[in-house]
């Protein structure tokens, strides 16, 4: 009786409330240890562009672990690309060096797979809910498009995709990407299942997908 009734006492007041919420939260991670895994991104200060352009400043992105209050705590290795939020807004994917990293909304991470002697080139793209497209390269040898089953990191098809090649958007029905070619500088259409390719006109270039397939230029 004499909880509820300090509860309902600070209840009114928002300030009080929280600090007794977080007091109680820290009771218990204290008393009662769990597992646990968070990440976040930390943005390079000296970069000029950090305080203009974040997306652009050069950026670590960290990932720490252990059982709480904590004790152990690593820097994924470079390359690292952030991708997105999956359709369903359910997960997270990135990527660090070779490894796949899947997240969900409560920042709880794991590793999905590692593509060994691919490196990654650029952001993973969520084909629906259920897969990842993601460029990759050996060094020095060809560029190849790798689909993996987002639930189970097995790797669904690889093919070749030309090098320099490197997708930033999945269509909606998942035949066809956009992606960059570094080498010419312009942006390119590829079709998954055959490798054609569609280059767009002059002075045009194409920008994303629209949601009923169309593509806008």
């Amino acid at each position: 009786m004499f909880v509820v009734l300090i509860a309902g006492a600070v209840a009114g007041f928002p300030y009080l409330r929280d600090r007794m919420v977080e007091t109680a939260r820290s009771t218990v991670d204290r008393v009662l240890p769990a597992g646990w895994a968070a990440y976040y991104l930390e943005i390079d200060d000296a970069d000029p562009r950090a305080l203009t352009d974040p997306e652009a400043a050069d950026a670590r992105l960290m990932f720490a672990n252990g059982s709480l209050p904590g004790k152990a705590a690593r820097l994924l290795s470079a390359p690292v690309f952030t991708g997105s939020w999956s359709p369903n807004g359910e997960r997270f994917v990135a990527t660090s060096g070779a490894r796949v990293f899947l997240a969900d909304r409560d920042g709880q991470a794991k590793q999905l797979t590692e593509l060994r002697d691919l490196q990654p080139t650029g952001p993973p793209l969520w084909n629906g809910d259920n897969e990842l497209h993601i460029g990759a390269t050996r060094p020095g040898q060809q560029q190849w498009l790798v689909t993996l089953d987002s639930r189970t990191g097995q790797i669904l098809d690889q093919r070749d995709i030309g090098v320099g090649i490197q997708p930033y958007a999945s269509s909606p029905d998942g035949k066809w990407i956009l992606a960059v070619d570094h080498r010419a500088g312009t942006g390119v259409l590829v079709e998954i299942a055959t490798g054609r390719r569609i280059d767009a006109g002059p002075r045009e270039s194409f920008a994303s997908w629209l949601a009923d397939g169309r593509i806008l230029v």
